[in-house]
């Protein structure tokens, strides 16, 4: 395996050299003071724990190590520009929308974004214009906006700034993302793609083509979703003349922290390093792996998991085979029941909803995972009813093609005076919160929206079957809205 040059371990590596005597931040110094305790589990990590240091450089203005780091991530995607980021794709996409949007101006995403994207349009002031939004029925997984949702919006809106698309989704769809972007600039507007779930789609073509590749202006990816960056870590490309990298890096100067954590950045110049060694390796033999199990588990158990060609052509082109989504409601088990059962079985699924469950493969599983995991999903596929009736689709809720009624911008409806009022006597009134389910992260509600009442059922029905909602009031007693 050829080894690469990490600029930005080298750095640290020469402060420490130095042996200079740390009369400077953090105040552990390296770890001493950490307590027993956690001395063997930090202490490691602590020693490469630095603050912005001649040697060390900083990611709000890089010069050194840290600028040369994020030029080989370029390098490795093909971008223009990349940028390390410390808060997450969540921190990326309300950087760019606060960069690329402003009160009066329009912003078109799909209903089922990240929540990150409304509190983007809470920062910036710009106005959300939504595609509709498709959930397919006989799996009940929601389904990227086809190429003539796109265009009749933008025809539709003339002073649109931003166009926002997500893809792949949470459970692993792309849409028709190259025509797509094509179609949009062809209005001379920028496309930002939210491709969290897709970091690792550059790296083999056993996946779909990823957003670079598909012309996107602005890229934000999770490192930590299939790569092997910590938690938290993302980053962000930008190619074209469409975005200005100094009006993003001067976002994220606002949006980051000062003190950026140098292990979140180790881990970010560890996983890029990776992929420009041997993780396109690890990445395609996981997939062959994943292929080959789903194909076993087909043929020999009632197992069903969601397969490309049972969905519908114009909206979906695409699917990350590393993704298999497990669609337990046809055996009478919502995937929040099929959840629990599995961890009975030694297995710990990614998301739960009403039709089943996401299990996630990455370039860290290996054969003797493969073994296990198979294993236990054979142990589990004989607990299965088939001649159960089907569990309800919560998809299938009227709510789930209902177009909000936007009283208020979602900042105006931010700095809103704001009062309680109880659940069930919040219909008609303005939303004064977010209101998600989580996972995915998708909003129901966002402040501004008229509250409506298929909604509220909607989120009893979530409730009631297990799922997470995040909001002000987690027993959903009461709701926030703007004062009357």
């Amino acid at each position: 395996m050829e080894e690469i040059q990490l600029p930005f371990l080298q750095a640290i590596r020469r402060q420490q050299n130095t042996g200079r005597i740390p009369l400077h931040m953090p105040g552990h110094k390296q770890g001493r003071s950490i307590i027993p305790p956690l001395q063997s589990i930090l202490g490691p990590a602590a020693l490469y724990d630095y603050t912005e240091l001649p040697f060390t450089d900083d990611l709000s203005q890089p010069v050194g190590a840290l600028k040369e780091s994020q030029a080989m991530l370029a390098d490795l995607y093909g971008a223009d520009f990349s940028f390390y980021l410390v808060n997450g794709t969540s921190g990326g996409i309300m950087a760019t929308i606060f960069a690329l949007s402003a009160a009066g101006k329009k912003v078109l995403l799909m209903r089922n974004s990240h929540r990150s994207v409304s509190q983007g349009l809470i920062l910036s002031g710009a106005t959300p214009v939504y595609m509709a939004t498709t959930w397919d029925k006989e799996t009940g997984v929601a389904l990227p906006p086809t190429v003539d949702d796109i265009r009749s919006a933008l025809e539709q809106h003339s002073d649109i700034a931003l166009v926002i698309l997500t893809a792949p989704s949470f459970h692993g769809l792309s849409g028709h993302l190259e025509e797509q972007i094509k179609l949009v600039h062809s209005f001379d507007l920028p496309v930002m793609v939210d491709e969290a779930h897709g970091v690792h789609t550059h790296f083999t073509s056993l996946l779909p083509k990823d957003a670079l590749q598909s012309g996107a202006d602005a890229v934000i990816q999770s490192t930590h979703k299939t790569l092997s960056g910590f938690t938290q870590c993302s980053w962000m490309h930008i190619q074209g003349n469409r975005v200005s990298p100094a009006r993003i890096q001067a976002a994220l100067r606002i949006l980051q922290t000062t003190s950026p954590s140098y292990i979140l950045l180790l881990s970010l110049e560890g996983a890029m390093a990776q992929m420009a060694m041997d993780g396109p390796e690890k990445l395609t033999r996981s997939l062959e792996l994943t292929a080959i199990m789903k194909e076993r588990l087909n043929h020999d158990t009632p197992l069903k998991f969601l397969e490309l060609d049972e969905l519908p052509l114009q909206h979906v082109a695409g699917q990350d085979i590393g993704k298999l989504y497990l669609r337990t409601a046809p055996f009478g088990l919502s995937g929040f029941q099929a959840a629990n059962l599995l961890r009975l079985h030694g297995l710990e699924p990614e998301l739960a909803d009403s039709g089943g469950v996401l299990l996630m493969l990455t370039l860290a599983d290996e054969e003797e995972h493969f073994v296990a995991i198979e294993a236990s999903l054979r142990a589990f596929a004989k607990t299965l009813d088939t001649t159960a009736e089907p569990f309800p689709l919560l998809t299938e809720a009227p709510w789930a093609a209902l177009q909000p009624n936007i009283a208020l911008t979602p900042r105006e409806a931010w700095f809103a005076e704001k009062e309680l009022v109880s659940f069930n006597q919040s219909v008609g009134h303005i939303c004064g919160e977010t209101v998600t389910v989580y996972p995915p992260g998708v909003p129901v509600l966002l402040p501004g929206e008229i509250i409506e009442v298929e909604i509220l059922e909607y989120l009893m029905q979530v409730r009631k079957f297990g799922g997470n909602i995040v909001c002000d009031n987690h027993s959903l007693q009461t709701l926030t809205v703007i004062k009357q």
